[in-house]
């Protein structure tokens, strides 16, 4: 067994995503779940996508995997994945971020 103990290399991930959220100044559960959740979304969405099997470089595959058509209207670090996991188990839509947009307008 190694010095991990019986904790799987994505268990220990997490807790190390929900320290350095912390640090970062999250306090809140679900705040530091979100991160954790979203990071390894991330993660697996880069390093697992069939879409760019044909490229022969890793680095390569996992670039394009986490870029967005430069057409996309939405932040372009998000993926499909990513807006998947905070639309459905989050339940962060479009009308959430519009309604975040529109409070920090009128925070200005």
């Amino acid at each position: 067994m190694d010095k991990s103990g019986d904790l799987s290399t994505r268990k220990r991930l997490r807790e190390l995503i929900m320290e350095v959220a912390r640090e970062n100044g999250l306090s809140q559960p679900k705040a530091l779940e979100l991160a954790a959740d979203l990071t390894i979304t991330f993660l697996d969405a880069i390093t697992t996508s069939p879409r760019f099997k044909e490229l022969s470089e890793e680095w390569m595959r996992v670039a394009a995997s986490a870029k967005r058509p430069p057409t996309c209207k939405a932040p372009c670090v998000f993926s499909d994945h990513l807006e998947y996991l905070l639309r459905s188990k989050y339940g962060f839509g479009d009308y959430h971020f519009l309604l975040v947009l529109r409070k920090l307008s009128r925070h200005r």
